[in-house]
C-alpha cells in the first residue's frame, strides 16, 4: 500500500476550516501526512488549527506558517516541497471531503500504473444552502481523459490524487501565475496520464458571490487570458509528444480570440467557428463577439 500527503493551503479560513480538519481526520484510510501552510491568515485560522491538533493529538499533521504572504498559487506550490510519500491530495480550506475519498482514490491510483493524476467527480454547494443538481447514477468506472482543448481545466485542484513523481516538473516548469491545478491537468493531459474517476469525493464549496454574480470576463481580461493561454500552449509543446496538428488547432483559437479582441473586430470570430468545440460553452464564443464589439 502507497503512502498518501494531504496539502492544505489556509488563509483567513475560520468560518470553515474546523469542518473541512473534521472530514480529513475521519478518513476510512488514515492519512500518512497532512501539512498545512497559512498564507499569514489575520483572523482566528491559525489558533483554530492549532486547537485542532492538539485536542486531536495528530503526530502525522504539520502546521507551517508563512513569514510572508505568498498568495495561494505560490502557497500550494510551495507545499510540495514537504512532500515525502508517493501521492498527494491538495486540498482547499473550506471544502468537505467524503470520508471514503482517499480510500478509494488511492485503491485506484495503485491500481494501475498508468495513471498520473486521477480526478473525481465533485459535488458543487453554497453557502446560502442552494445545491447543484446530484445524479445518483454514477457508474464508479475509470476512464483516460480525452479533450480536444488541453487549456480548459474543468476539474479543481481538490478533486485531484496525483503522483509525486510530478514535482519535479513544477519545480522546472511552473511559474507563478499558473495555478497549481492548471499546471498539473497541463502536464498530465500532454503525457496522456489523467484519468477520472467517475464517483463522488468531496462536497465542494462555492460562495454565494461566485453562484449569484459569476464572473464574465470584459475585453481587456479577455486580452490578457489570451496572452496567458498562448504562453500554456508554449509550455504544453515543451514537454508534450502531442502532434503537431493538434497543438497548431488550438494555438489558432486562441490567436483568433486574441487578435479579434486586440483589434476590435468581431468578424475575425468567424474563423473560430470551426473550433467551437475548443470554447467553454456557446456563450463563452458569443461573449468574445460582444467584447470584440466594445460591448463589454
Amino acid at each position: 500500500m502507497g503512502t498518501i500527503s494531504v496539502l492544505l493551503s489556509t488563509y483567513n479560513g475560520e468560518k470553515y476550516i474546523i469542518e473541512q480538519l473534521e472530514s480529513l481526520k475521519n478518513q476510512t484510510r488514515k492519512i500518512d501526512s497532512v501539512i498545512i501552510k497559512d498564507d499569514c491568515s489575520t483572523d482566528n485560522t491559525v489558533k483554530l488549527i492549532r486547537q485542532f491538533l492538539g485536542k486531536n493529538n495528530l503526530d502525522r499533521w504539520k502546521l507551517i506558517i508563512n513569514e510572508e504572504n505568498l498568495g495561494w498559487r505560490k502557497n500550494f506550490v510551495s507545499l510540495l516541497d514537504y512532500v515525502d510519500t508517493e501521492h498527494f491530495f491538495f486540498c482547499d480550506q473550506d471544502d468537505i471531503w467524503h470520508l471514503d475519498k482517499i480510500e478509494k482514490m488511492a485503491a485506484v491510483m495503485e491500481g494501475d500504473t498508468r495513471i498520473e493524476i486521477l480526478v473525481s467527480k465533485f459535488y458543487p454547494f453554497y453557502e446560502d444552502g442552494r445545491k447543484s443538481r446530484k445524479s445518483d447514477c454514477l457508474s464508479g468506472q475509470v476512464q483516460k481523459l480525452e479533450q480536444k482543448n488541453f487549456l480548459l481545466n474543468k476539474f479543481p485542484g481538490c478533486t485531484m490524487c496525483i503522483k509525486s513523481s510530478l514535482i519535479p516538473a513544477y519545480k522546472k516548469y511552473w511559474s507563478k501565475d499558473i495555478p497549481h491545478d492548471s499546471f498539473a491537468m497541463l502536464y498530465g493531459l500532454a503525457r496522456h496520464s489523467v484519468y477520472v474517476y467517475d464517483y463522488f469525493t468531496i462536497h465542494y464549496r462555492r460562495h454565494a458571490q461566485t453562484a449569484t454574480h459569476p464572473t464574465i470576463l470584459n475585453r481587456e481580461e479577455r486580452i490578457h487570458e489570451a496572452e496567458y493561454y498562448l504562453r500554456l500552449v508554449q509550455l504544453y509543446q515543451d514537454i508534450s509528444h502531442a502532434r503537431p496538428d493538434d497543438i497548431k488547432c488550438v494555438k489558432e483559437w486562441v490567436t483568433v480570440r486574441r487578435d479579434a479582441l486586440y483589434k476590435r473586430n468581431p468578424l475575425i470570430l468567424l474563423k473560430n467557428i470551426k473550433h467551437l468545440n475548443l470554447y467553454w460553452s456557446l456563450q463563452t464564443y458569443i461573449m468574445d463577439w460582444i467584447c470584440a464589439m466594445g460591448l463589454y
